[in-house]
């Protein structure tokens, strides 16, 4: 390709503009940031069909879990702020004050550990906006003869970048607190999360996962009580027989 493809927008280069255009129009659907002053159709419509075909291909194989994140925490959001309501407004009082005060901390952990996820997937998120910059920054510095001529080494490039903004964020004390409290918020809500199924199964006089657990301890404990005594035993045989 010729010196056009220096800078994005200009003549041949309006294929990285679009592509870069197509990024940030993904995380802006996928609730990040993104770059709410850049026109969105002025790089993509120069583009030919079987770049931003491809473009798109790629685009969608990097963003999807940022899709999948975002539907999952959607779908399940209105019901469990309706079940949250809905625990708040029973009184704690009665043969189910238990059952209701364990609902209650389960929802509760489950509002942070979400707000918690949230959070993060916003850093992971402008961590791909930071990417983008820098992958239009680098290509407007770069020399003609470094120009970028195939999706191949955009793509390349757009890595390199990632990673190098990412093991900035991954090093930061912020970053690392950050994943300090999703990791502590994903664990009480296991524990809430056992709580309450326990609960459910003793209801039904079914055995919980402590029970069970008190048992296969049992078990291993009877276990090396008898292959000590017949240790004994065989010891005590030789002996004899010696």
């Amino acid at each position: 390709m010729t010196e056009e493809t220096k800078g994005p927008g200009n003549g041949a280069g309006d294929w990285i503009h679009a592509w870069i255009e197509q990024q940030r129009e993904q995380l802006r659907r996928a609730g990040g940031p993104g770059d709410q002053s850049a026109d969105k159709s002025s790089g993509a419509e120069t583009a030919s069909d079987p770049m931003r075909n491809l473009g798109m291909r790629w685009l969608e194989a990097g963003q999807s879990y940022l899709q999948a994140w975002a539907g999952a925490a959607s779908m399940g959001e209105g019901a469990g702020r309706q079940f949250a309501d809905l625990l708040a407004r029973l009184p704690p009082v009665g043969l189910a004050r238990e059952q209701t005060e364990a609902w209650r901390e389960l929802m509760a952990a489950q509002a942070e550990c979400q707000a918690l996820e949230q959070e993060l997937r916003g850093v992971w998120t402008n961590v791909q906006t930071d990417a983008l910059a820098l992958v239009e920054r680098i290509i407007r510095e770069r020399q003609p003869e470094q120009a970028i001529n195939n999706y191949r080494e955009l793509y390349d490039l757009w890595v390199e970048c990632g990673e190098q903004v990412f093991s900035q964020v991954a090093h930061s004390e912020s970053y690392a607190k950050l994943q300090a409290q999703v990791g502590n918020s994903a664990i009480r809500l296991r524990a809430r999360q056992q709580a309450v199924i326990e609960r459910g199964l003793k209801y039904f006089d079914l055995p919980t996962r402590s029970e069970l657990n008190t048992v296969h301890k049992q078990m291993r404990e009877l276990r090396e009580r008898v292959a000590t005594l017949e240790a004994q035993l065989n010891q005590t045989r030789e002996v004899g027989e010696g």
